[in-house]
């Protein structure tokens, strides 16, 4: 009797260490979806500081690139798409991770921030550029990219501006395609060739799920614009736009 008395107080122990490691994770878990639902929340919004910065033309942009400079001097440009959500800062890291999970205050968010490709140049002089961002569950920044596969969407929602520093680019959405490991060649954008380049245009004709104007030509400036992150998982899209 006496063995088994002492079975029972160590199984009561194991119990009870149990119990308390179960109800230690629960809390940990609630306190995680409470801090992940906090960020999720905030991200993709920006603060009234920032949007009071936003270029509305290229005659008072410099005065306002610089104040943002002041802020995080990465910014290299701001993105506009009428009548979207997307409407943000454009920012380029040291590599195409940096920003991925910082905002442009340089503060961990889950969502990170809208980013040139770190091998683009700054100015956005290539013929060939990519801009990257993730979809917020919120729909915010990149939230309306996937809405482009939808032709009659696309056709409706076409025009934007990118403001860079002294410079302001009218574009012009003429495609939208899939992301995959088959296609990735529409997201190299530095030290693109004229080979390089009609090679984009005849596969965008195969590829693109949404073409209109007859997609891009050798002479174009052209931006893609996607919700692609390396090393992350989920479907992703891009859509092709003219600059002028």
């Amino acid at each position: 009797m006496e063995d088994v008395s002492i079975f029972v107080k160590i199984g009561n122990k194991i119990l009870n260490l149990i119990i308390l490691v179960f109800v230690l994770l629960t809390l940990f878990y609630a306190g995680y979806v409470r801090w992940y639902s906090k960020l999720e929340a905030k991200g993709g919004k920006l603060e009234k500081e920032i949007i009071n910065l936003k270029p509305v033309g290229a005659d008072d942009s410099s005065d306002r690139f610089a104040a943002l400079k002041e802020i995080n001097e990465d910014v290299v440009g701001w993105i506009s798409i009428d009548d979207t959500v997307i409407d943000y800062p454009v920012v380029k890291g040291k590599n195409n991770t940096e920003y991925t999970n910082k905002d442009i205050y340089g503060e961990f968010t889950i969502g990170g921030s809208i980013y040139l490709d770190s091998r683009d140049k700054s100015d956005f002089s290539y013929s060939y550029n990519v801009i990257y961002g993730k979809n917020y569950s919120n729909g915010k920044m990149l939230g309306d990219l996937d809405k482009y596969l939808d032709e009659e969407y696309l056709k409706a929602h076409r025009t934007g501006t990118l403001y860079t520093e002294g410079k302001e680019y009218k574009l012009k959405v003429v495609a939208s395609l899939r992301m995959n490991s088959e296609n990735k060649e529409f997201l190299k954008a530095y030290d693109v060739t004229e080979a390089d380049m009609e090679r984009k245009i005849l596969d965008l004709k195969d590829v693109a799920i949404c073409m209109i104007d007859k997609g891009i030509k050798q002479s174009d400036k052209v931006l893609c614009i996607t919700n692609y992150i390396p090393n992350e998982s989920g479907e992703s899209v891009a859509v092709i736009c003219v600059l002028n």
